[in-house]
């Protein structure tokens, strides 16, 4: 289930990476790669932004850490240098990444943790390069350590006992579930005699994980949660699908605003 393919030695095209600026040029800049050792790459001017760059320092900083786009290699520098972009990078984009990389950083520190707590050795390279076969990140041990059957997923991976316990009573303290939110706000209006109780039995939906709020006349706002965007969508449209049904029966008129 958590099985992945072998991990790239070398990023490839459209690859977002983690690098730091070292040297500033009038019409381009130079960066180490955060996450791949011993590679370096340049941005030229035209893939710092998508208007006119006069003056590249007002773009990017020195010792900066910043998330960019592998480009085609570039023939002036293919060979020695990755091709990169700052302006193919959407604010997303850059969110996502940054947080991947904070969060493979938390998890070498438990990892140290661990180690130091058991009086061994940290985790090897090589046994790191495992892991991340596996889990796909080494963040991934801890947020699986954090679910019901994570130490099941742990023992098949192969941690002995005394790292799983570890393992585990990291991942209770420190990671926290993730919750993910779906929303519709509809418009629900009655101009027949009992309509504010019509609306109350209508909107009368039974389930876990499902918030209803009133907005303003004549909106609302339907509210679900997860622990994934396919929990959460499912969730909703079968929360829908039940008002939808209410309404009818109730006479009541309902659209679906956004």
């Amino acid at each position: 289930m958590y099985m992945n393919s072998k991990k790239k030695k070398n990023p490839e095209k459209g690859d977002y990476v983690i690098c730091t600026v070292t040297k500033l040029y009038p019409n381009s800049a130079s960066v180490t790669l955060d996450e791949f050792k011993d590679l370096e790459g340049i941005i030229p001017v035209s893939e710092v932004a998508n208007n006119w760059v006069k003056d590249i320092r007002k773009f990017i900083k020195m010792d900066q850490r910043i998330v960019l786009k592998v480009m085609p290699s570039h023939k002036r520098y293919e060979g020695r240098m990755l091709t990169l972009s700052l302006k193919r990078v959407k604010p997303m984009q850059q969110k996502l990444k940054m947080n991947e990389w904070k969060n493979n950083k938390k998890a070498m520190n438990y990892f140290m943790i661990i180690a130091k707590n058991l009086s061994q050795d940290n985790i090897s390279e090589e046994r790191k390069d495992e892991i991340k076969d596996y889990f796909e990140n080494l963040y991934n041990v801890f947020e699986i350590a954090a679910k019901e059957d994570g130490q099941s997923i742990l023992e098949d991976f192969g941690f002995d006992k005394d790292w799983i316990s570890e393992i585990i009573k990291i991942a209770k303290t420190n990671i926290k579930e993730k919750i993910i939110e779906k929303r519709k706000i509809l418009n629900i209006k009655t101009f027949n005699m009992g309509g504010i109780d019509a609306i109350k039995k209508t909107l009368d939906i039974n389930k876990n994980n499902v918030e209803i709020r009133y907005i303003s006349a004549p909106k609302y706002e339907v509210l679900t949660t997860g622990k994934d965007y396919k929990e959460a969508e499912t969730l909703l449209t079968d929360t829908i699908a039940e008002i939808e049904k209410n309404a009818k029966k109730n006479n009541i008129e309902m659209t679906i605003v956004a």
